[in-house]
């Protein structure tokens, strides 16, 4: 058909859709505004079908795609929709079922195949609903999937979306519709864009948003980005933007220089210029700001509309955080992560990086659909900083090569304090993960006796940790009636033992029931709203969080931290730090929120005087090395498989930081399993019926228990902590362990402490199966069946390390050589050193 305007298709709509107009026609037979309306939408979603198509080469059936275009809502009358004329009994949300209805029953009188329409009329509302939307929505709906699937099913889902039945009834552009989507999740955005990029549309559809834009007169021809390469990723797509309460808008830019370009916004000027150097490129952007910024803005100057990937890799700003994933992607994941975003397509990554130790707050966004990469994004933000004139933004940095590689050389290059790792890290045991709040002062002196007893354990463990339990509450840092000895006393008898005490505490986290939040309220981080907030919660615990800009917070912690070092503890365990920055808005407005934290340690570390190392758990990685010595890299372990395999990730994806920034913590060293204890409490404690309200039905995960590993599996836990050679805390308790429990704790303990462990394959798999470790002479390698079935896996990463040289298997002290395959039974390894 030729291209006709709207009011000549609608004049004209017998003549036109003749067979499509037989059925509307019996539905709405009446000319009144319910036909009228609804007659100017399906035109217009004809019109932009039609247009859709003629820029695809996907197949089109196009007498299905013009029925089904001026039909797809045929069910609103059904409907109580009073805004658009319709005075149905049913939900609006059924409009599509309830079309779907309609046209099958006509066919049926008729004698006609109206199915393929049926489904266009079911299969059209949003982007299409899943079961699981539907459910968790409590949408009026059948708990099942209604995605398009046809190709004329898609289309017009995707064209409709650019028109609304309210309002003046105008099209809409590409990115209002994508806002649109956004305010349903990532999911609903996500399947759009798929479905843009399934007729090859995304990009055209970003470009018609981007255009050319005038400023000042000034016309700019083409993005400052385009030509710019890395590899094999092209920029040409590349748009920059801002976002503020009014919402995302693009950046348009004006050429000053070959590689410097500003852009005016209301906000101020916006300045980027770029750098090449072999095999990357630099971004270095500022702003002059002007009058009061909004309570939230955000500067993306990199947004990549869609990258095809065969892999990525995005960093976790604390412990636990780090998301790799294996590209189709079959779900459509978020991604959301700071310092880094690596991509690697055909082999080779290109490593996005922003400082570690950051000036404004700035994160790599991502979603996930397909072979895609959608919306890759690099954000600062301003949150609640009252900053005028001119701020710099941390660089963005585009490299290409081998992965491992650039991600050492990133790890190098970050160390604000270049710390001696050439002495053998300290091992130790903590009271956590066995007596979690149970703990008392008798049991961490039998751990410590037995420990000291044993005559390996005590050549190698030199630390006794007392974990959260001891306290009378979180801000009243004072032993409980379970510690009746008082900490220092408990402090001496484990150094007469031979240990270094070390005491866990959270120093931002103030309970309800502390006298801080009661009496001293000036001295905590803020709502939104500008009120003490309880931005803490864990395991069904609930706090305050201390203000680390308020001074009398600062002289709290340091005062605090100078009695518990003046007690004899060397070692702090400092956890939920993060959380600090859970708060809506903190009293002094001109510190961005990646440097509170900053503010926070230094009045620990100017309390601690030196006296005693620290480990920073749920550490925000980007407030750099100056202040701890070893950070949790792993999530929370537990002797689970699913932990393990969960844990892994991030203990791969922070392989770097490992002897470069400090001493990695991939969490607890745990021997106790079904096959390793002979402990009737084995699984007493179930620390999960915290999360089982009243109302709540049977939950089969508020049962767990502390203890669920195979003998296999925990040698795999204990061969990664091992060969990533960082931290190694053992956390049982020690006499329940049998010989073979306590073998495995002797070995991880006496266990030559390498150098930090690469996982080979990190840019392949979400688990990688394969790593290696230098030793002082020689090495370690590691290989890994993930699988729930045996497995042979191929030995040439083994082989290219090693050669002919032979191999002892760790755990059995037996000499091997290498073979074309290693055959690993289900949840196993093979740790060799050579």
């Amino acid at each position: 058909m030729a291209r006709r305007s709207e009011s000549e298709l609608e004049m004209n709509f017998e003549e036109f859709f003749p067979e499509a107009a037989e059925i509307f026609d019996f539905f709405y037979p009446e000319d009144d505004a319910l036909r009228r309306k609804l007659l100017r939408h399906s035109i217009q979603v004809f019109r932009k079908a039609s247009a859709l198509a003629n820029e695809t080469d996907v197949p089109l059936d196009y007498m299905v795609l013009e029925m089904g275009a001026i039909l797809h809502d045929v069910g609103i009358r059904r409907c109580d929709a009073p805004g658009i004329c319709c005075h149905g009994d049913q939900p609006y949300m059924r409009h599509g079922l309830a079309g779907a209805e309609m046209l099958r029953a006509y066919g049926k009188v008729h004698g006609r195949d109206l199915e393929p329409l049926a489904r266009i009329c079911e299969r059209h509302t949003g982007s299409g609903l899943t079961a699981q939307e539907i459910e968790q929505q409590h949408l009026p709906l059948p708990a099942q999937d209604f995605l398009p699937e046809t190709p004329e099913e898609k289309l017009i889902c995707l064209a409709d979306k650019f028109f609304s039945k309210s309002g003046d009834m105008e099209e809409k552009t590409f990115e209002q519709v994508r806002r649109s989507m956004a305010k349903f999740g990532p999911g609903p955005l996500a399947r759009f864009d798929a479905l843009m990029d399934h007729f090859g549309l995304l990009a055209l559809g970003r470009t018609r948003i981007v255009g050319t834009c005038k400023v000042e007169g000034w016309k700019m021809e083409e993005s400052p980005f385009a030509g710019l390469k890395i590899g094999w990723l092209g920029l040409d797509g590349v748009v920059s933007e801002i976002e503020d309460e009014t919402g995302r808008r693009r950046l348009d830019w004006e050429q000053q220089r070959e590689t410097r370009f500003c852009a005016r916004d209301e906000r101020g000027v916006f300045f980027l210029e770029f750098e090449k150097f072999a095999g990357g490129i630099r971004f270095r952007s500022w702003a002059d700001l002007r009058g009061k910024l909004p309570e939230k803005l955000t500067f993306s100057p990199l947004v990549f509309p869609a990258v095809a990937v065969d892999h990525t890799l995005f960093c976790g700003e604390k412990m636990g955080r780090c998301q790799a994933a294996v590209f189709p992607v079959e779900a459509e994941p978020a991604f959301a992560g700071r310092h880094f975003a690596a991509l690697t397509r055909k082999g080779e990554t290109v490593l996005l990086t922003t400082p570690l130790n950051q000036q404004l707050d700035n994160f790599f966004r991502g979603q996930g659909t397909g072979k895609l990469l959608l919306d890759l994004r690099c954000d600062f933000e301003f949150r609640h900083n009252d900053v005028s004139g001119q701020v710099g933004f941390d660089e963005i940095t585009l490299r290409r090569g081998d992965g491992i590689e650039l991600l050492e050389a990133y790890g190098e290059a970050n160390a604000e304090v270049k710390r001696d790792f050439s002495v053998r890290p300290e091992c130790g045991w903590n009271s956590w993960d066995y007596y979690r709040w149970t703990v008392t002062e008798d049991e961490v002196i039998e751990n410590a006796e037995f420990i000291a007893a044993d005559p390996v354990l005590r050549k190698h463990v030199k630390r006794i940790i007392v974990d959260d339990g001891w306290q009378y509450c979180y801000g009243e840092w004072e032993a409980n009636p379970l510690f009746p000895g008082g900490m220092k006393k408990l402090a001496d008898r484990l150094r007469k033992l031979g240990f270094k005490p070390g005491l866990w505490l959270a120093p931002s986290i103030v309970e309800p029931h502390c006298r801080i939040a009661q009496w001293d309220s000036d001295m905590l981080a803020l709502s939104e709203g500008g009120q003490p907030c309880l931005g803490f919660r864990c395991m069904e615990r609930y706090g305050f969080l201390l203000d680390p800009t308020v001074p009398k917070s600062r002289k709290f912690l340091e005062e605090l931290f100078d009695r518990c070092a003046g007690m004899g503890y060397g070692y702090f365990k400092l956890d939920f730090l993060a959380f600090t920055l859970a708060a809506g808005q903190f009293h002094d407005r001109s510190v961005p929120r990646c440097r509170i934290l900053r503010l926070l340690m230094e009045s620990i570390c100017k309390g601690v005087a030196g006296r005693a190392e620290i480990l920073g758990c749920n550490y925000p990685f980007g407030s750099g090395n100056s202040f701890v010595d070893a950070v949790r890299v792993g999530g929370d372990i537990h002797s689970h498989w699913r932990s393990i395999k969960t844990n892994t990730v991030s203990v791969a994806g922070m392989f770097w930081a490992n002897k470069r920034l400090w001493l990695n913590d991939p969490d607890f060293s745990l021997c106790r399993g079904v096959e390793t204890s002979e402990d009737p409490d084995l699984r007493r404690l179930k620390p999960s019926y915290v999360y089982c309200p009243p109302a709540s039905a049977f939950n089969p995960a508020c049962a767990f228990d502390l203890a669920g590993t195979t003998l296999d599996e925990q040698k795999v836990l204990l061969s990664l902590v091992i060969i990533a050679g960082g931290a190694v805390n053992l956390s049982d308790k020690m006499s329940r362990l049998n010989e073979t429990g306590l073998e495995l704790a002797r070995k991880v303990v006496s266990a030559e402490s390498g150098f930090g462990g690469r996982p080979l394959d990190l840019f392949e798999h979400v688990l990688p199966i394969y790593w290696s470790q230098r030793l002082k002479r020689g090495g370690r390698l590691l290989v890994v069946n993930w699988e729930d079935e045996e497995r042979e896996i191929p030995a040439g990463p083994v082989a290219a390390l090693c050669g002919d040289a032979e191999l002892r298997d760790f755990w059995t002290g037996k000499t091997e050589k290498c073979t074309g395959s290693a055959a690993l039974a289900p949840h196993s390894c093979k740790l060799w050193e050579y």
